[in-house]
């Protein structure tokens, strides 16, 4: 039974590794998780030079048979995104060689993820985040075992993980209310994991994701 389970694991792994190499859902997929009153967060014309750089990792493992991914609760702080949930990863910085390192080393530094240990499949459409001027890379590998996640507590409130089968439940996308850090609120899809809503740029680039295993 355990072959069987890293049989299907190794097949799930080379199955997306094709895919990602072809064309991607993009902006397609993206536009599924937006609000309707904040589209403009969407600009495919936009000057990518003056974006701020950064990255982050969609690892994938597996545990007790089933393919799984990891997600951090952001600390509480002063800024637009605040207490959300989101993959590993941060800011681009000048010591790092590219995109994909960014991804790593955030990776590691924020939830103990052994850079070294990662085998990269490839990565997702670049996303535009207007509301903080952020140009995110996802950045999606795996890891041959289980990672020991060890929150950093100067930037992660919480790690967890999830079944990616979860995200495929007729449920699991939902439109619900949310209260932004100025007190304004809007209507917007997100995916309800637990007692964890996933919205905003995380749920847009997990909705590419989803369409990408789904294809």
């Amino acid at each position: 039974m355990l072959s069987q389970h890293i049989n299907q694991f190794d097949s799930f792994i080379s199955s997306l590794e094709i895919k990602i190499r072809g064309i991607l859902p993009g902006e397609k997929a993206h536009l599924k998780m937006i609000p309707e009153n904040r589209k403009s967060l969407i600009q495919p014309l936009y000057d990518s030079s003056k974006a701020r750089q950064s990255a982050v990792l969609i690892l994938l493992f597996q545990e007790d048979g089933k393919t799984k991914t990891v997600f951090i609760k952001r600390n509480t702080y002063v800024g637009v995104h605040s207490g959300q949930i989101s993959f590993p990863g941060g800011r681009f910085e000048e010591s790092d060689s590219s995109l994909l390192e960014t991804a790593l080393r955030e990776a590691e530094e924020e939830v103990n993820i052994p850079s070294s240990e990662v085998c990269v499949i490839g990565m997702l459409s670049p996303l535009f985040i207007q509301a903080s001027n952020f140009e995110v890379l996802p950045v999606v590998g795996y890891l041959k075992k289980v990672p020991t996640l060890i929150p950093d507590p100067t930037e992660v409130e919480s790690v967890f993980t999830c079944e990616v089968e979860v995200f495929f439940q007729p449920n699991a996308k939902q439109t619900i209310e949310i209260e932004l850090i100025n007190k304004t609120k809007i209507k917007a899809p997100c995916f309800m994991v637990s007692d964890f809503c996933i919205w905003g740029a995380t749920s847009m680039i997990l909705s590419e994701l989803i369409e990408l295993i789904n294809n």
